[in-house]
């Protein structure tokens, strides 16, 4: 049998044009929109601004060159007066360098460092809610479960080698979903764990900035000390006192002016019973009186426990 002028089935197919790998490529019309372009953000709307920052909510471009999904950021740059500021550029970045080693849910997400036509800067999580100055004194929301998150952000940080330096209700973001958020961390420095080792890989034992503010300030960092665990945690309480009752423990005045004066506060009411005890040594004016944030987070906590689980026997009841 002669086999000329036989060919197999898949032969007709052989000498079809092999198949181009898929490329996504940007639309034509985007590209050509974004690729001459210096800056990577648009800055869009001032979030907030402080005496050596602000942030901006920000679109970044490259993101809605390549059609992201979430293209909007937060971008940290100096003020303007500052951008060429050596000093305040090395501190920028060292807020940054602290805040890539700290991956925690109560803590602000950064993406990168940047250096843009108006000077250096860094992008970060844009946060959905509100400030905690502005969500003070809401005995409807579940604040005792949010507080122990964020004492929670807390221990961790101190469990890093880091002190947080300027706790206070602007710089503590509530999230929709009870998600406390720690941010601003400009005048964070390292501090020795508890077990006396070194801080985390990275950090310098200074701080980069003499700065706190006077209301949330324990007494001994007024008094010229450092940023610490201890002072943290005291701060960490006037802040949490106001989320629940709406007023400062002490009246609008500093530690050191309380302390002079003989002011002690008194419970909020929204403030379960229970948990009064812990919250009151967290605001004592004694260093060596304040339970550490991680005792503090196991009060909160344990309380959640109790409260539902006698919440679920109630209902068994009722029911």
């Amino acid at each position: 049998m002669s086999l000329q002028g036989y060919a197999p089935a898949h032969a007709a197919h052989s000498t079809a044009q092999p198949r181009r790998r898929f490329r996504p490529r940007p639309p034509r019309a985007r590209r050509a929109r974004f690729a001459d372009r210096e800056e990577r953000f648009l800055l869009q709307r001032l979030l907030g601004a402080g005496g050596v920052c602000e942030v901006w909510a920000a679109l970044d471009l490259r993101r809605v060159e390549w059609s992201d999904a979430t293209p909007q950021v937060a971008v940290k740059r100096l003020l303007p007066d500052l951008a060429r500021n050596f000093q305040a550029q090395l501190a920028l970045a060292q807020e940054f360098c602290i805040l890539r080693q700290v991956a925690h849910p109560g803590v602000v997400r950064v993406f990168d460092l940047h250096r843009e036509p108006f000077g250096l800067c860094y992008s970060m999580e844009l946060l959905r809610g509100r400030r905690a100055d502005e969500a003070a004194a809401l005995p409807d929301a579940p604040v005792t479960p949010m507080v122990a998150r964020f004492f929670h952000t807390l221990s961790f940080l101190h469990a890093q080698g880091i002190a947080h330096g300027d706790i206070k209700p602007s710089n503590l973001f509530l999230e929709p979903g009870g998600r406390p958020v720690l941010i601003d961390f400009n005048v964070a420095a390292a501090i020795v764990r508890a077990d006396r080792s070194l801080p985390a890989r990275g950090l310098r034992e200074s701080p980069r900035l003499e700065a706190y503010n006077v209301l949330y300030s324990s007494p001994e960092r007024l008094s010229g000390g450092q940023p610490s665990a201890e002072d943290d945690v005291f701060s960490a309480c006037c802040a949490v006192y106001e989320l629940f009752s709406g007023a400062h423990p002490f009246q609008r005045r500093s530690s050191k002016e309380a302390e002079e004066h003989g002011l002690t506060p008194s419970r909020p009411p929204e403030l379960p019973v229970l948990l009064w005890p812990a919250l009151r040594r967290g605001l004592s004016f004694r260093i060596e009186d304040r339970p550490s944030a991680a005792a503090l987070r196991r009060a909160f906590a344990s309380w959640n426990t109790w409260h539902q689980c006698t919440a679920r026997v109630r209902n068994l009841f009722t029911q």
